[in-house]
């Protein structure tokens, strides 16, 4: 017991003494501009635990009773505050509303000196971007990295220097060029092409393809396919794997004998992974490599017996697994 009471008042000197290293920040409430004054309050109390949370600064915020800080234009009225509190940088911050955009300014001083030392903007697309803005404006505040700098497709809509990622879905259609190589019947190389429309949800991208890998020796594939995929990080450049199911209708011609076809429609699987470019801007890459299997029989035609090497084809014989590699351009709606 006594050993315990030890450890428990050496962690509490440790913790103090982190604290009193730590800078202090004296942060007046956020002005608010055409919003709710509810905001003004709850964005700068969440702004402070995210500034604490990165552990470099302690933040005391303005007393709800202080009725003399008016405006954050009383700059000198801010600064002696600063003073008061003991704190050696104050900030003063605005959320500003056109429209459904929300603007938020932030802006660091010393105060023993007035001079800004570091300031941030961004732009959020609606008041429900706010929560991960501020996270980011916390996580970089008084460090040489700006909060457009992080590439979270978790935030805001990305604008025309395309740091910054959609915090909503996104419904996007595009186009896929690629090749797909069956092993039986026959060693069957073809080309593939896909129009699809994607919806990406945040976690999960839902993908709807309609297709057609053709070949010049007269083989064919239509395929309609529901594809869900899962990316592996919430950055905009990320890996993901996936699968999906497709219906498919197969006419094969074998190279050994173009007067024999096998023909057969049904279901088919798939599974894969790729890798995703600038997922949340208004143009995406995507490339991916695939293993197909199909679950239907093909039913041969012809009028003799042919051969493909040292094996006869017989009827209802099912379509062997695949490989397709795709390279996919996705253009949001």
């Amino acid at each position: 017991m006594k050993k315990n009471l030890i450890l428990f008042a050496i962690a509490l000197c440790i913790g103090h003494v982190v604290r009193a290293q730590q800078s202090k920040i004296f942060m007046p409430w956020f002005e608010t501009i055409n919003m709710k004054s509810d905001f003004k309050l709850s964005s700068t109390h969440l702004l402070k635990s995210y500034i604490e949370n990165a552990g470099r600064y302690s933040v005391v915020l303005q007393s709800a009773d202080d009725s003399v800080i008016k405006s954050l234009d009383q700059m000198d009225i801010i600064t002696e505050r600063a003073k008061v509190k003991s704190a050696q940088y104050f900030v003063i911050g605005t959320l500003n509303r056109l429209g459904e955009n929300v603007i938020v300014n932030l802006s660091m001083y010393e105060t023993s000196t007035g001079k800004k030392i570091w300031s941030d903007m961004m732009k959020a697309q609606s008041p429900d971007d706010l929560d991960p803005i501020l996270k980011r404006i916390g996580k970089n505040i008084g460090t040489p990295e700006s909060a457009k700098a992080d590439d979270d497709i978790y935030s805001v809509t990305n604008t025309e220097e395309q740091a910054l990622a959609q915090k909503q879905s996104i419904n996007s259609f595009g186009i896929g060029l690629g090749g797909v190589a069956f092993l039986y019947p026959g060693q069957i190389q073809m080309t593939n092409f896909q129009l699809g429309w994607s919806y990406d949800a945040r976690q999960f991208i839902f993908d709807i393809n309609p297709s057609v890998s053709f070949n010049p020796n007269g083989s064919y594939i239509w395929g309609l396919s529901l594809e869900i995929l899962k990316p592996l990080t919430s950055q905009a450049n990320s890996f993901y794997y996936g699968g999906g199911l497709s219906m498919s209708n197969s006419n094969l011609a074998l190279e050994s004998n173009a007067s024999t076809s096998y023909n057969g429609a049904g279901l088919s699987a798939m599974i894969g992974a790729g890798y995703v470019f600038q997922r949340s801007s208004s143009a995406s890459l995507r490339v991916s490599i695939n293993y197909v299997q199909s679950f239907y029989d093909l039913k041969s035609s012809y009028t003799s017996q042919p051969t493909y090497g040292k094996t006869p084809y017989q009827d209802n014989k099912g379509l062997s697994g695949g490989i397709l590699l795709r390279l996919e351009i996705l253009l949001r709606k």
